[in-house]
């Protein structure tokens, strides 16, 4: 009996100092997982501080269209979509774009496109054929992506809107690579001019871009990425769709007496819930 008191005293201390050990090993593994999250998280910070820097400040834009109204929201701290413009003078240019993926690959992305864009534009005192320079943009980031480069199925792509609005009659000109374009009457009817038809990859060797002329007098246009109707609701669990998009523009719930509330009908919708996808809208009128 002495001789087993003895053994288990022994194993008790034996287990006491492996628990101590545990312990200070799950202290220090803690501080240096929280290390590690914390200099992701400075990274994160820093990669959007350098998106906002190549990405416009809309509300610079609210000087020639009083109207304009943008809603972004991001599942990660940095976006893939994108919202651009530029001012011409008689005209402005104004873009929403969606690229791969979400968080810091499509954010990169980002920087390339809207990059591309202003390179485009940058003579855009002479005639602009929003069309071309909307194939211009796909054509220039194919080459700029090397093809030798594969890691697993990953594929680089984008969906793109671009439109120039002449800002004394209201003509004006688009183009759209797979991206969501509409028109929204006075009463509150929806026409879509262009619409996504799911995810765009840039590894396709024939590239199609829409185009076309219109006049936006009196309308409203809007352009939005797809990750605003995927959006799953915490009340149906069931994705918005954009068909449930329309039915609130067209009842009367997203402009209200020259307000745009899709903000707090998106924050509505999805609750609780765990944001699917980076989504973006822009809308303005003349």
């Amino acid at each position: 009996m002495y001789d087993n008191e003895t053994e288990l005293a022994k194993r008790t201390q034996e287990l006491e100092i492996l628990h101590k050990e545990l312990e200070q090993k799950v202290i220090d593994r803690t501080a240096e997982l929280n290390q590690k999250n914390e200099e992701l998280r400075q990274g994160l910070q820093y990669a959007r501080f350098v998106q906002e820097c190549f990405l416009p400040n809309h509300t610079d834009a609210w000087d020639v269209l009083p109207r304009l109204h943008v809603f972004s929201t991001s599942a990660e701290a940095v976006s893939g979509d994108f919202y651009w413009y530029k001012n011409l003078g008689d005209s402005v240019l104004i873009a929403q774009g969606d690229c791969t993926g979400h968080g810091l690959a499509g954010a990169l992305l980002t920087v390339l496109v809207s990059d591309l864009l202003s390179e485009k534009t940058s003579h855009g005192n002479g005639t602009i054929d929003v069309k071309e320079i909307v194939s211009g943009t796909v054509h220039d980031l194919k080459k700029r992506l090397r093809r030798d480069v594969q890691y697993s199925d990953m594929v680089a792509g984008f969906d793109l809107v671009l439109m120039q609005v002449n800002l004394k009659n209201g003509e004006a000109q688009w183009g759209s690579l797979n991206s969501n374009l509409m028109l929204v009457n006075e009463n509150n009817e929806v026409d879509i001019i262009s619409k996504s038809k799911g995810f765009l990859h840039l590894d396709l060797e024939q590239t199609e871009v829409a185009g076309g002329h219109l006049n936006i007098k009196g309308k409203r246009v809007v352009m939005c990425s797809d990750g605003l109707y995927d959006q799953i609701g915490e009340v149906s669990n069931k994705r918005l769709r954009m068909s449930g998009l329309i039915h609130w523009i067209e009842s009367g719930q997203v402009f209200l007496e020259n307000k745009c509330g899709i903000d707090d009908l998106f924050a509505t919708w999805k609750g609780s819930q765990d944001q699917t996808d980076d989504a973006t809208w822009v809308s303005f009128e003349l």
